[in-house]
């Protein structure tokens, strides 16, 4: 008889049908998957041995309770190299866009002397029954019929002490004309013409060289001054007179004619 699976040994024997009993082969192995033990893993064998197994897994980061995260030192960007800065130029300077709004004048030129009567009212008392609070009608008035009343020689003495005061406004005109800036006087201008607009009284050098007069302006000219005697009057009127009379002269001239002018 064959000894059963389950009760057999792990060595078995074969009972054979004689009385004598003889070793055989194994007849029955239990499954490799059941008899063998499972061998150890290296990580488990390295934790029972008390080493650290290593890690495959990247670190963690380290948890920010409790504590702000670092934050990395921003870079500074790299020192640019200063430019070098250009000296301004005399027209920067002067042309300074502010000054332009300005009211008050960048250059100032000498002061033309009064006339006769106006240096009389400045140099005379007020008339009597005129004070500070006279508006500038009463005060013209009083000053007018005080002048009317004034003798020729005193008005003579005015009229020589202008004369001086002009002669000597010339000669500081002069020299303030050789030593002024052009390039300051336009500017002065340009200010001027945004303040005042086309009533601006604007700087000209009266010492300037003048441009040539035209022929037709030449010739007109001289027309005015030959009949200007015979005209009988030097109004506004005679002058419209002979210019329109010089003007249709000179349509009818000849080029010839026209050719000393």
């Amino acid at each position: 008889l064959t000894v059963g699976r389950a009760a057999a040994p792990s060595r078995g024997f074969a009972i054979s049908t004689s009385s004598r009993l003889e070793p055989t082969r194994t007849v029955w192995e239990p499954m490799a998957g059941a008899a063998k033990k499972a061998k150890p893993s290296a990580k488990a064998t390295a934790a029972g041995r008390g080493k650290p197994a290593k890690a495959a897994e990247s670190k963690k980061a380290p948890s920010k309770t409790g504590a702000k995260a670092k934050k990395a030192p921003a870079k500074k960007a790299p020192a640019r190299k200063a430019a070098t800065k250009k000296a301004p130029t005399k027209k920067e300077l002067l042309e300074g866009r502010p000054k332009l709004n300005s009211k008050k004048a960048l250059l100032t030129a000498p002061t033309r002397p009064p006339n006769s009567y106006a240096l009389f009212v400045k140099s005379t008392a007020p008339p009597a029954g005129i004070t500070q609070s006279s508006n500038i009608a009463e005060r013209s008035r009083a000053y007018a019929e005080q002048w009317k009343q004034l003798g020729d020689a005193q008005k003579h003495r005015l009229e020589n002490e202008v004369h001086k005061l002009r002669a000597e406004y010339e000669d500081t005109l002069r020299k303030w004309w050789s030593t002024a800036d052009p390039e300051l006087v336009a500017l002065e201008n340009q200010r001027r013409r945004r303040q005042r607009g086309s009533k601006a009284i604007l700087l000209k050098d009266p010492f300037a060289p003048k441009r040539p007069l035209s022929a037709y302006v030449a010739f007109a000219k001289a027309h005015v001054d030959r009949n200007k005697g015979a005209a009988g009057s030097n109004g506004i009127g005679a002058m419209s007179a002979l210019m329109k009379e010089a003007g249709a002269q000179w349509k009818r001239m000849a080029e010839a004619d026209k050719a000393p002018f």
